[in-house]
């Protein structure tokens, strides 16, 4: 039986730190977001700039983007970040015919938090690669369209509020170019048609 090579990122993919992330920025600036606020990748979100006496004075805008690798750089943070429903018992299942490749653009530095964080929740894999490029292996999935977008292969977009930035992605997914899935149940059923096709 010929293994095939599955690249995975981990954000957005294996967990979604996006809840914990917004609840950091809830408790530090007394703001109110939630998951569906989140709309674009490099969204901003508006805080106050200054609190006095529960009156707030201004706002600013904090981005998304930075503050996602601070905290995946953080070990208290990784480990606490729980793996998508039915993704463990996807993964092994997977595993007896796909070589699982993890490729996460968090910094370089947290490699051991991941690994361990792989370790204590008894997720499968072969290799973890923290770069920016993505563009190997026969499947990819992830949940941010523009790496999609470069890779030569079968594409799967794990599909959240933040995951479409790109009309050319709406186009691929007309033409049938890009595979959306919400869910484990389904990127696995989609992974098995394509072992079998």
């Amino acid at each position: 039986m010929i293994r095939r090579n599955l690249s995975l990122d981990v954000d957005g993919v294996l967990c979604n730190p996006v809840p914990s992330v917004l609840d950091i920025v809830n408790d530090k600036y007394g703001t109110h977001y939630q998951e569906k606020d989140i709309k674009k990748f490099d969204q901003c979100l508006d805080v106050p700039r200054l609190k006095i006496l529960n009156t707030v004075i201004g706002t600013k805008k904090l981005q998304l983007g930075p503050l996602f690798r601070k905290y995946t750089n953080d070990y208290d943070f990784v480990m606490s970040l729980k793996p998508l429903d039915v993704c463990k018992e996807s993964l092994w299942f997977l595993n007896d015919i796909w070589d699982i490749n993890i490729h996460s653009t968090r910094p370089k530095e947290s490699l051991p938090y991941l690994e361990e964080w792989f370790e204590v929740n008894d997720l499968p894999y072969n290799s973890i690669t923290l770069d920016s490029g993505k563009d190997s292996g026969d499947v990819l999935i992830d949940d941010y369209d523009k790496n999609l977008l470069k890779f030569n292969n079968t594409k799967i977009l794990f599909k959240h509020n933040w995951s479409i930035n790109s009309t050319k992605t709406l186009d691929l997914i007309d033409e049938g170019e890009i595979i959306v899935c919400e869910n484990w149940n389904q990127v696995y059923d989609q992974l098995d048609k394509i072992h079998h096709f």
